[in-house]
């Protein structure tokens, strides 16, 4: 893409290393004077997946964290043993260039366990008999697992960090896997619309809803 001051930023992944690399490219063509910035990372699916009209801005899926939102219920509700509506936040990494760094985290959008990838289609556990509950039993292990792992934006939460009724076998880890990879992505039916003019904000699309994402973190 084209800079406002007529330099030329370009993504681009190198796989000529022992990990895979992915960086930036800006080029002035007036003078064929070229930078590069690079962020080591060994994940294949690094790309990003927007950037903002001013090419400051770079989007990527955050697939380190599962922030949880328990939604307080009324008293009388609780008395009849109604349990609080649990969210989860899909989330986003916001990186700046040039150069290229990571910025923070964002949260696009709280979601119940009903509406996270998969449905229940895996999570059905042979102690759980009901599709729902084992759903959110599943988001909720995998949020905690997260959690507790704390990698780096770049990083990846090994196996051996999640429980083992959940990875017991090649099987049950790649789809557990999968669920995770999944977290904001076209799979789900989620989108990044578009971006405001001033490069501040960006428009995410999930389940046919628009949340309004500032670059501060506000939703």
């Amino acid at each position: 893409m084209e800079r406002p001051n007529g330099k030329l930023l370009i993504e681009v992944c190198s796989h000529y290393t022992v990990a895979p690399k992915l960086g930036l490219l800006l080029i002035d063509p007036a003078t064929g004077q070229r930078e590069e910035s690079w962020s080591d990372n060994s994940e294949e699916r690094f790309g990003f997946i927007s950037h903002s009209p001013d090419g400051r801005w770079w989007l990527r899926l955050d697939h380190t964290r599962l922030p949880v939102l328990d939604e307080e219920i009324p008293l009388w509700s609780r008395l009849l043993g109604h349990k609080p509506e649990r969210y989860y936040g899909v989330s986003m990494q916001l990186w700046e260039a040039f150069p290229l760094r990571f910025a923070r985290r964002l949260t696009v959008g709280w979601f119940p366990s009903q509406e996270m990838p998969d449905n229940a289609a895996f999570s059905v556990r042979s102690d759980i008999a009901d599709p729902d509950v084992a759903q959110r039993a599943m988001w909720d292990t995998i949020a905690a697992t997260l959690t507790r792992a704390d990698v780096g934006p770049t990083g990846e939460v090994p196996r051996q960090a999640f429980p083992a009724s959940y990875v017991a076998d090649e099987s049950d880890w790649r789809r557990l896997k999968e669920n995770v990879q999944a977290l904001g992505g076209p799979r789900t039916g989620s989108s990044i619309a578009g971006w405001q003019r001033d490069s501040q904000a960006f428009w995410f699309e999930y389940h046919g809803f628009l949340s309004c994402v500032g670059i501060d973190g506000a939703l």
